[in-house]
This record gives C-alpha cells, structure tokens and sequence, in this order.
C-alpha cells in the first residue's frame, strides 16, 4: 500500500517558492498591491496631505520590508513546527486542537518587523512627522501581517 504524504504547512510555505519558482509573480505583485492599499488609505483615514509624494518615496521600501518580515515570520513558523516535531514525533503538529495557533509566534515576530523596519528605514525621506511614521508604521503592521498562515493548507492543497 503506497503511503500518502501531507505536507502540513502554512499557506506561504518555504518550500514552495522553490518547488514552483511562478509563485512570485503572484506573490510579488499581491504584496505590492496589499501594501500600496494599506499605505494609501491609512493616509487618506489619517489625514495626511501629499499622500501620492509619500507613496512614491516608501513604497519600494514598505514592499520589501513586508516581504522580508513576512519570510521570517513564515522561517519562524516552520522553525517552530520543526522543532515540535522533533520533540513530539508522534503528533502531527497541525491535527492537534488548537494546532493551527502554531503560526500565531510567526504572524507576531513578522508584523513586529514590519513596524519596526517602515518606522526606522521607509519614510525617512518624507515630510512626515515622527507621531505620523508612528501611525502609518502601525497601520501597516497590523493590515499587513501575513494572516494568511492561519488558514489550514488542506483548505488549499
């Protein structure tokens, strides 16, 4: 009887950048338009003028922030699913209740960076106040933080 292998993972998975090397020109782009939205309407909710001026001068730099803090939530995710596993071979780390909470550490340690990384680099060359880079950094941190991780790759795969 051939045996059935699952790969229990979040749905950004390592692995799979690798495996099927087309999944960035969905991801790229995806991230690109997430964070360009998040950034513009946080302006626009907040109040800010010269939106567009601040949107040219950090988005390169929101994007690749995200991007970057979102590979080492999911680094963190597998890390921690690695080492589970190792300590508790008998478990599927994912079909234990409350497994999928696994990627919770992951989602927190990539939306940490993505606010620690817009407020100290992105908006450096705008006109923005601190309290201002304070708030945009926020408001992408917490739109943006990969959430995606929580829905169980059976849904998916």
């Amino acid at each position: 009887m051939k045996r059935q292998l699952r790969l229990y993972n979040v749905l950004f998975p390592i692995w799979m950048l690798f495996l099927w090397p087309g999944v960035w020109l969905i991801l790229l782009p995806g991230n690109f338009l997430i964070d360009s939205l998040v950034l513009l309407l946080a302006m626009t909710a907040l109040g800010y003028a010269g939106r567009m001026a601040v949107w040219k001068s950090a988005i390169f730099k929101v994007w690749g922030f995200g991007f970057a803090a979102d590979l080492a939530g999911a680094g963190i995710t597998l890390g921690l699913m690695l080492l589970l596993d190792r300590l508790a071979p008998q478990w599927n780390t994912f079909l234990v209740p409350g497994g999928q909470l696994l990627v919770l550490p992951g989602i927190a340690i990539a939306g940490v960076l993505i606010y620690l990384l817009n407020r100290r680099f992105s908006f450096r060359r705008t006109a923005l106040t601190g309290a201002q880079v304070h708030r945009l950094s926020l408001a992408l941190a917490v739109f943006t933080a990969p959430y995606t991780m929580l829905i169980p790759s059976e849904w998916i795969y």
